[in-house]
This record gives C-alpha cells, sequence and structure tokens, in this order.
C-alpha cells in the first residue's frame, strides 16, 4: 500500500547517502589540537516487544529509520579532522572524487556543518562544490536541523530535526521532498519511560499512526484522504 512504498522510499534516502560517501573509506593521520564536535547521534526507542505482529514490526522498522540518519556519520569515525580558527574540518578521497565534511563553531557554541563534492565518483558522474547536505547542531548535541539536497542540485530532497526536552523526550520530523514538494513525512517522539508515538504522512494528510507503552504493547490507526479510520489494531 501506499503508506508502505513512501515509507520504503525513506530508507532508500538514507541508504543512497551512506553509500555516496561510505565506499573506501580511508584514514587521515594528521588532526587539531583541540577535540572536534561529536558526530550527530540521535537515538529513538521504538516499541520494547519481541511481538512478531506486522504492525509492531513496521513501527520498529520506522524508528531504526529514523535513527539511521546518524549511522550516516559513522563513515567519518575513521578520519582524524585538521582544524582552523572556528572550523574542523573531514576530508578524503575516493579515487578522483573528494569529500568534505566541515563544522564551523558558531557564536552560541552550536555548530553548523556541511559536505561538499568535488571531482568525479565511479559512476562517473561529476561535481563542482556541491554541498550534499548541511545542517546545525546544538552545542550540547541534544538538538538539530538538516537539510539533504537532490543530486547535484540545490533543490531539497528531504529535511531532518530533533530535539531533547528537559525531561528527556526525543522529537522528531523526517520530511522527504519530490521535486522541492513534500511527499512523505515521519514524526516520532520517544519518551524517557520507553513510551512513544509514531505518525506518518502522505503529504500532510496522516496515513498511519501508532503508539506503544513502556511494557511494549501498542496501538495503531490507518487513515483515509478525508482523515477516517479505515483498519486499526494492538499489539502485545
Amino acid at each position: 500500500m501506499k503508506t508502505r512504498r513512501n515509507f520504503w522510499a525513506i530508507l532508500v534516502v538514507f541508504a543512497a547517502l551512506a553509500v555516496m560517501a561510505g565506499c573506501e573509506l580511508q584514514d587521515q593521520t594528521t588532526g587539531p589540537d583541540s577535540q572536534p564536535p561529536p558526530f550527530p547521534v540521535v537515538a529513538f526507542k521504538g516499541p520494547q516487544t519481541n511481538s512478531t505482529n506486522a504492525e509492531a514490526q513496521y513501527t520498529k522498522t520506522a524508528v531504526e529509520a529514523m535513527n539511521g540518519f546518524s549511522s550516516y556519520f559513522l563513515i567519518f569515525s575513521g578520519l582524524t579532522a585538521t582544524a582552523s580558527e572556528n572550523t574542523f574540518t573531514w576530508t578524503y578521497t575516493v579515487q578522483n572524487l573528494t569529500i568534505r565534511l566541515t563544522a564551523t563553531r558558531q557564536s552560541n557554541g552550536d555548530y553548523a556543518w556541511k559536505m561538499i563534492y568535488n571531482g568525479s565518483d565511479s559512476q562517473g558522474r561529476s561535481y563542482n562544490n556541491w554541498t550534499s547536505l548541511e545542517g546545525t547542531t546544538s552545542a550540547d548535541s541534544r538538538s538539530g536541523s538538516w537539510i539533504v539536497y537532490e543530486e547535484n542540485s540545490t533543490t531539497k530532497a528531504a529535511d531532518y530535526t530533533w530535539s531533547t526536552n528537559s525531561a528527556n523526550a526525543l522529537t522528531g520530523s523526517f520530511k522527504l521532498y519530490s521535486a522541492g514538494v513534500l511527499a512523505t513525512q515521519i514524526t516520532l517522539t520517544s519518551n524517557a519511560d520507553n513510551t512513544g508515538e509514531l505518525k506518518i504522512y502522505d503529504g500532510a494528510l496522516l496515513v498511519y499512526r501508532s503508539v506503544w507503552q513502556a511494557n511494549g504493547s501498542g496501538q495503531w490507526w490507518r487513515y483515509d484522504a478525508n482523515g477516517n479510520i479505515t483498519s486499526s489494531g494492538s499489539w502485545t
């Protein structure tokens, strides 16, 4: 059904990003004296259940997809950043392709990030200072906001935001665009007590919602274009 097709499209975006920047990672041996900021880490918690119920598994997979954004940055963990004033830079080369990730400290302690491609890859695609994604993380790393761009374009392909409040409730949103128009959206809340809520939208229309309790049990609902519930159920 359409909800699942849109959801898998989101997974494809994260997988494509990892492939583009992750192949043939090369180590760097020089770095700054000061410590660079940590790479963005987002750790949503889904329902703590071993249920084989399809909707429970669907919800858990959606949560894993949201966490997939932070795993994208793990490919840089083998690199050592260089520093120039308030900017840290990670650089590596894959054949004729150079990819540069920068993190620039702002006056309030936040960091502005940018990933830039130059050269050509093994598929023959050429890049000239193409910014593939950019965003910010807060000084305490408890919030962030990112934009991912379409291949060799300044057209937005996706954006991703998250924040953690004083009660350690983590909320986030992933939006996927087609030709610059919102196509699919996931919103997620992960509470410190292991409860949570997932919503999936087709454009601006809510098509799926699930909630779960601390013991891992949960409920789910599907909606039509008029906001009417078309099916629902629960898992334990």
